[in-house]
């Protein structure tokens, strides 16, 4: 080991703390001797600091309180791990992770932790790879556009808007199942390719359109089946945006844009929605639950009913949901679920007592109109079993389904929700509050979450027909406990024999 080149490399770390945000001094150590020895230019050094600097405040901002500083600094480290299988870079990556691990002050398991989330770096992009053959080996233009990694091939307009095959849950949970990759590795991966998306490389390319391809098949269902939904919201909103862009649908966009504008800022959307939730179900307290270091555009609240211990959660609709939604309506409607709330009830009944209160505080307020959403006729929609929909029927007062759809729309369905859109505004507001409650049932919440009406598969399905087997609830029931071991420095067993590969490499 060279270690009048570590000296020096201590010596002239000269890079501020924004350049590497929650890094240590042996990363930046690292990345001083790599770009010393690998003659960066000035601009390239400022390129990847900005991308480093981004990612991992994106982490920050989704993810924080469930990591440990080795995720972000094998996140910071991917860029020098991905130079050792360039030729004419092996030699100066390797000896720039020898200098991260004489300067590391990390104990040794922690260190084998961060070699085994840089490892996993390759594993994924192995399991896509292969993932994209699979789907779409029978589609010769689709894989093409998806392997054209130098870029030559133009995409057309039609082809930004064309749906993905659909996906079943299993098909990608296999990468935690059958290649080990750590859930950590995961969200990094998430947070580089929102930054991705994000950045000025997102022209109209075939690489943007594998980075959206790998977003929306991968990523971002991953994201949401672990419990990170504002990672996932982020990652399909950007994809959806620049589809928008690259496929002639700026106009989407703008409108989109102008909504988000008129709701106000993170910090005004929430005083507003706490101030109509209140109106809608009393005495609540809310908060945001995701900071804004990096402007993802996702907004994201939880609180409480307070006289009735009922759990809320809350989401102002993304940019890019926002324009997805427009493109399926008229010119002049707007997505009543721009403001979308879950109450989380004990049972059918309270569903039922639920929506009346809200029917008879409608009329007394004036700040709420009630409104049906452009694809129904009634404000009010009621979704289940038979049984569901009586014990619904029987908290609004109504002796019977057939009496209560006189006034709700009902229907019969595997996943059982009771739902009210309204408008919502108070004087000299420019637009009203478009929202959606849905009210459900903790057993009905999980079955949304990782059970046969997982919305993130839904999402996966792009719109085919698929119905969730007891393989799949059973996998996604795993892979979503795997987040209570989050935060541990604990490889899994598939990954820890290749950290000691790297730490044998680079020793």
């Amino acid at each position: 080991m060279d270690t009048s080149r570590i000296q020096k490399a201590r010596k002239r770390v000269a890079y501020p703390d924004h350049a590497f945000p929650l890094a240590s001094d042996a990363v930046r150590s690292a990345y001083h001797d790599y770009w010393s020895t690998t003659l960066e230019d000035p601009a390239t050094i400022r390129q990847q600091q900005v991308s480093m600097a981004q990612t991992n405040t994106l982490i920050s901002d989704f993810c924080d309180k469930f990591l440990t500083p080795q995720t972000y600094h094998a996140a910071t480290l991917g860029g020098i791990v991905d130079a050792l299988d360039i030729p004419s870079h092996t030699n100066e990556a390797t000896h720039a992770l020898r200098v991260y691990r004489h300067e590391s002050k990390e104990t040794p398991e922690e260190q084998l932790n961060v070699l085994g989330l840089l490892q996993d770096r390759q594993v994924i992009n192995n399991f896509w790879e292969r993932r994209v053959l699979e789907q779409y080996g029978q589609e010769e233009r689709r894989l093409d556009l998806l392997t054209d990694i130098n870029n030559r091939l133009e995409v057309r307009p039609e082809e930004w808007r064309a749906r993905a095959l659909g996906t079943r849950a299993t098909d990608i949970l296999r990468v935690r199942s059958q290649e080990g990759v750590n859930i950590e590795s995961l969200l990094i991966g998430s947070a580089e390719t929102l930054q991705w998306l994000h950045s000025d490389k997102a022209e109209a390319t075939t690489d943007t359109y594998r980075h959206i391809h790998q977003a929306q098949q991968f990523y971002a269902p991953l994201s949401e089946f672990i419990g990170f939904d504002g990672l996932a919201m982020g990652l399909q909103s950007q994809s959806e945006i620049l589809k928008a862009k690259h496929s002639g649908q700026e106009h989407l966009v703008q409108r989109a844009q102008t909504i988000i504008e008129e709701l106000g800022s993170p910090e005004v959307v929430e005083q507003r929605v706490e101030t109509m939730l209140r109106a809608v179900l009393g005495e609540t307290n809310q908060r945001q639950v995701l900071t804004h270091t990096n402007k993802h555009g996702v907004i994201i609240g939880e609180g409480k009913c307070l006289d009735r211990d009922l759990r809320v959660v809350w989401r102002r609709k993304t940019l890019g949901g926002i324009l997805r939604k427009l493109s399926c309506l008229e010119k002049d409607q707007i997505p009543m679920d721009i403001i979308g709330a879950t109450v989380i009830v004990q049972d059918p009944e309270q569903i039922g007592r639920e929506l009346r209160a809200i029917m008879t505080k409608a009329e007394l307020d004036p700040r709420i109109v009630l409104t049906p959403s452009p694809s129904r006729t009634k404000p009010f929609h009621v979704k289940g079993s038979s049984e569901y929909r009586a014990a619904v029927a029987r908290g609004m007062g109504y002796t019977d389904v057939d009496e209560m759809a006189r006034d709700v729309d009902v229907k019969d369905g595997d996943y059982q929700v009771g739902k009210v859109t309204f408008r919502f505004q108070r004087w000299g507001e420019p637009l009203p509050l478009h929202t959606e409650i849905q009210f459900c049932t903790v057993t009905d919440r999980i079955d949304a979450r990782i059970g046969s009406a997982a919305h993130a598969a839904y999402r996966l399905a792009e719109g085919q027909p698929y119905t969730l087997t007891q393989e799949d609830t059973v996998a996604l029931a795993d892979f979503r406990a795997q987040k209570k071991h989050l935060g541990q420095d604990d490889l899994t067993p598939l990954s820890r024999p290749r950290a000691h590969e790297l730490l044998r490499r680079i020793s």
